[in-house]
């Protein structure tokens, strides 16, 4: 479906993710980071008028959550990454 789509779309789309090590209010920070560069979009949703010419419904998703996987290894590397020192 992605080559359907023009070069500019196709270099707009993205996905990706990150392994951070956070406090709990460290992490509702970045909630509300998020939420405050989406808000400025949100009203579009119910306001078509708002909507400049070429926009489309694009879905953005964000998740943040505690990884119980390394609960009780402070120093482990995330999954799938190298630990420091062991990137060969």
């Amino acid at each position: 479906m992605r080559e359907r789509e023009s070069e500019e779309w196709q270099r707009a789309a993205m996905i990706g993710d990150r392994f951070l090590w956070l406090t709990a209010d460290e992490l509702t920070g970045i909630q509300r980071g998020i939420n405050a560069v989406t808000d400025q979009y949100f009203e579009r949703t119910v306001k078509p008028e708002l909507r400049p010419p070429g926009a489309r419904l694009v879905t953005v998703m964000s998740f943040g959550f505690p990884n119980m996987s390394l609960r009780d290894a402070p120093d482990a590397a995330p999954p799938n990454r190298p630990a420091p020192g062991d990137e060969s």
